[in-house]
């Protein structure tokens, strides 16, 4: 009876361990350091603190989009960068019909859009409002609900 405990506890470990293995991420991998002209210094230092750290993870980004665009094949760099451009004229069609609707059209349409993404959930509270929700999806504090 003791083997069959041992035979199964030491089967669940490897099962375990065999699965953590499979399924394992790779590790990130560190972005290089920017390359920057001595202009471009003199153009950081002049810069705030908080443009200072957009600069560089726009810089930093920049080098992992070209690292990720060199390691696709023609074919396939043709098609995400037809596809981007697709998607470009047609967020800017839809902008272009939005500023001809009205502001009821507008509100309108705001309503049905689907929630906003986990990163803009703190864009109102960081700006002063205190609210998570869009000032359309919940009445002023100060007034009753009609």
């Amino acid at each position: 009876m003791m083997n069959a405990k041992k035979m199964m506890l030491t089967s669940i470990v490897l099962g375990v361990l065999s699965a953590t293995a499979v399924f394992a991420k790779e590790a990130p991998k560190c972005p290089k350091a920017l390359e920057l002209t001595p202009q471009q210094w003199e153009v950081l230092k002049t810069m705030k603190p908080a443009q200072q750290k957009m600069a560089f993870t726009q810089g930093v980004r920049q080098n992992m989009v070209k690292e990720k665009m060199a390691a696709l094949t023609p074919e396939q760099r043709a098609e995400v960068e037809s596809f981007i451009k697709e998607s470009r004229e047609h967020r800017k069609k839809m902008m272009e019909r939005m500023g001809k609707m009205t502001k009821e059209q507008k509100e309108a349409i705001r309503l049905q859009m689907p929630p906003m993404h986990k990163h803009m959930r703190h864009f109102g509270k960081m700006h002063g409002k205190g609210h998570f929700a869009p000032p359309h999806m919940m009445p002023p504090c100060n007034q009753e609900a009609k």
